[in-house]
């Protein structure tokens, strides 16, 4: 039995060689809707099926998200070409975060699963 649901739609990517899709990524949190218990699972499409397989399965302490946005690195980026002094990107393991904030980086990288309550 399952004791996990998905709340991300599926993020589409390719590896390797090639223009098509051939790997998807998906969150996935405990039942009781704990953010320390957020995984990332990938999958490879089957080029003989019509099917998918699970390749890898990562615990959210094990992904790092930084926590800038595009616009605040490049700040960061264009300030220390000026020769100053610049902080480090900060980042945070992804089971660190609420599920608020886990949410609204899901949303970034595909549509949103709202809860089916």
């Amino acid at each position: 039995m399952d004791t996990t649901r998905q709340v991300s739609e599926k993020y589409h990517y390719t590896c390797g060689a090639g223009g098509e899709f051939n790997r998807y990524l998906v969150f996935t949190r405990p039942l009781n809707d704990d953010p320390c218990g957020v995984q990332a699972k990938a999958y490879a499409y089957s080029p003989f099926s019509n099917s998918s397989q699970l390749i890898s399965c990562l615990n959210g302490n094990e992904i790092s998200v930084e926590m800038m946005s595009t616009s605040e690195k490049m700040q960061a980026l264009m300030a220390k070409r000026r020769g100053e002094k610049v902080l480090d990107i900060p980042s945070k393991p992804l089971s660190y975060l609420s599920r608020e904030e886990q949410d609204n980086i899901f949303r970034t990288l595909g549509t949103f699963v709202h809860d089916k309550k």
